[in-house]
């Protein structure tokens, strides 16, 4: 099986648990569980599932909050989807990207008129803990215009990810967005497809001519878990601990996740994907409390 593979491990006589496929050692194939491995046994079968590569997509998702596998975290029916999208996202050529020429309306005023985004454009919003990052996501999620929005909240508190399900599943743009949430103490394999599903969320919607807003809170959280799994596979850590296959957001990981983050021109028309990721920067001690102070 390869890298990404899904897969099923018995438990008990009818139950199962889902694992992927995270990497080879000596011959052997090393998979990972997508969940609690308490009572977990040596000896259980494991069994291949699903489409290798690819992540079920549609519009079955608008509506509804899931989590990084797409099973529904708001009590409703479970998601059946026919579409599948591939989870490293389909690489456009650099003639089929267009430019940016187009002003985005993010629905806060203040933005609009200091700090005008571009539709198709790749923002971060960097800053320290407890600034208020995550609030001005939340602010333009509710205001800004597109025809779909897709939010990824990974590594987030779970209290914050039912606070922002409550608030954005029970208006009227509720039927233009899709919520995949995992939680910080979910496993770090789990929080890496959570991203990977957002994505391919994103890039299926803007494929059928759908303005599509795409945000990822938080970036950084997705970065630490691809660190806690490279340091599981013994790969050589870098800077911080990264390992340099793994771990590098802007070049690894990151890669797949926000370079189809961008307007594309093809012979079926114009794409729009704009793409806001949320960043925590590292506050240096002697700076440490300036955002309360001014």
């Amino acid at each position: 099986m390869p890298v990404g593979s899904l897969c099923r491990v018995a438990h008990g006589p009818e139950a199962s648990r889902a694992a992927e496929v995270i990497g080879f050692r000596n011959g052997r194939t090393l998979a990972m569980l997508l969940g609690d491995s308490v009572m977990l046994r040596p000896g259980a079968r494991v069994r291949p599932e699903g489409r290798p590569g690819l992540l079920p997509v549609g519009e079955a998702f608008l509506g509804r909050a899931v989590d990084g596998e797409g099973n529904p975290i708001d009590g409703g029916e479970p998601i059946h989807s026919q579409a599948h999208w591939p989870g490293g996202g389909i690489r456009s050529g650099a003639l089929d990207r267009s430019g940016v020429r187009e002003v985005f309306d993010t629905g806060v005023r203040t933005l609009n008129a200091l700090t005008t985004f571009g539709v198709g454009q790749r923002i971060g919003i960097m800053a320290g803990s407890g600034v208020g990052k995550s609030v001005l996501l939340d602010m333009i999620a509710r205001g800004a215009e597109a025809d779909i929005v897709v939010v990824g909240l990974i590594g987030e508190r779970a209290r914050e990810v039912s606070d922002f399900v409550e608030r954005h599943m029970g208006k009227e743009k509720r039927e233009r967005t899709a919520i995949i949430a995992v939680p910080a103490d979910h496993a770090p394999n789990l929080r890496l497809r959570g991203a990977m599903l957002a994505t391919s969320l994103a890039e299926y919607f803007r494929h059928h001519d759908q303005k599509v807003l795409l945000i990822l809170d938080s970036l950084t959280r997705v970065a630490h878990a691809a660190r806690e799994i490279g340091l599981l596979l013994r790969e050589p850590g870098a800077a911080r601990g990264y390992p340099l296959r793994r771990g590098r957001p802007a070049r690894s990981q990151g890669d797949g996740l926000i370079a189809p983050a961008s307007n594309r021109s093809d012979k079926h028309g114009h794409h729009q994907l704009h793409r806001l990721q949320n960043v925590r920067h590292p506050v240096h001690p002697d700076d440490a409390g300036c955002g309360q102070r001014h």
